[in-house]
């Protein structure tokens, strides 16, 4: 999802896309 790529580029460490189904 945006946000999961938005906490991903942020260095944010996200239980939701840690979840394959979320990729």
């Amino acid at each position: 999802s945006k946000t999961n790529d938005y906490l991903k580029s942020q260095g944010k460490a996200s239980i939701d896309w840690q979840l394959p189904q979320n990729c």
